[in-house]
């Protein structure tokens, strides 16, 4: 029978990796202590230093399951987490980010449901 945690290790994690595990490319020997941010897989080429020509080969060799992005997602926030929220010296960086994005997102929010309607409308 399984449980709810094979059934989220299977479709919501990356190769191997479950709840409460390390991933399968982590060596203790090898890599030292586990750090959340770093990815343990295959090495490839950063993705500023990938060519515009290369890109597709480069995107082709990615993984794209749901595992996959969440785990860049997840390795995203911790590095940005550990870089501005749990800094020895914190500011207010992280709050300005955080009042930017709203501020972003809620202008494109009017812009989609107040100014885009009004522009199909004529006035005499």
């Amino acid at each position: 029978m399984a449980t709810w945690k094979d059934w989220f290790n299977k479709h919501f994690t990356t190769s191997g990796q479950g709840i409460n595990k390390y991933p399968v490319g982590y060596k203790a020997e090898i890599h030292g202590p586990y750090v959340e941010y770093r990815y343990y897989g295959p090495k490839d080429t950063p993705f500023e230093d990938v060519k515009l020509g290369d890109l597709r080969s480069w995107l082709a060799r990615r993984k794209k399951t749901p595992g996959a992005i969440l785990g860049a997602i997840s390795r995203g926030q911790q590095r940005w987490s550990r870089a501005y929220f749990n800094a020895r010296y914190p500011s207010y960086v992280p709050v300005m980010q955080l009042v930017t994005t709203l501020f972003l997102l809620s202008s494109l929010i009017l812009y989609r449901v107040k100014i885009v309607p009004e522009q199909a409308c004529k006035y005499h």
